[in-house]
């Protein structure tokens, strides 16, 4: 398992717009939804976190979660395991997407949040990619991945 935040963004359009458009091409779906006012407009919520941002410059989040050959990872675990990970990163009460992708030879997917909460404060991502690694550690006993 391998999990690969990706740098902070000015807007949570573009990684959402990445997404949606392998959605309309036929090589994605969305797995998940969470805290999302309008499910047919998802993005209308992040960009009404992103708006609140006060001097956040960059509040978009972006990850991808790239199971191994050997990870059993259904869609049940993959949400959970999401679930888990944005929790342990602080981003648990934030809106998220799972978008499940099949436009390689192996199955992976992207989350698409923002940095920013519902009253503006900037989530800490003060250490994130060596939090998650810790996260992984953790996380993999229980999910059974390497």
């Amino acid at each position: 398992m391998v999990v690969k935040i990706s740098p902070a963004a000015e807007s949570v359009t573009s990684s959402f717009n990445y997404n949606d458009f392998k959605v309309e091409n036929g090589v994605a779906t969305i797995l998940y939804m969470e805290n999302i006012d309008d499910v047919q407009n998802p993005l209308d919520t992040l960009i009404h976190y992103e708006n609140g941002r006060g001097r956040c410059r960059k509040p978009s989040f972006h990850m991808s979660i790239n199971p191994g050959p050997k990870d059993k990872m259904t869609d049940g675990k993959v949400v959970a395991f999401t679930r888990e990970l944005m929790e342990g990163l602080g981003y648990g009460a934030q809106p998220f997407i799972i978008f499940r992708h099949n436009d390689i030879e192996r199955e992976h997917y992207h989350v698409v949040s923002v940095r920013v909460d519902k009253t503006g404060k900037k989530i800490n991502d003060s250490n994130e990619r060596r939090r998650c690694q810790k996260l992984l550690e953790q996380l993999a006993k229980k999910y059974g991945f390497v």
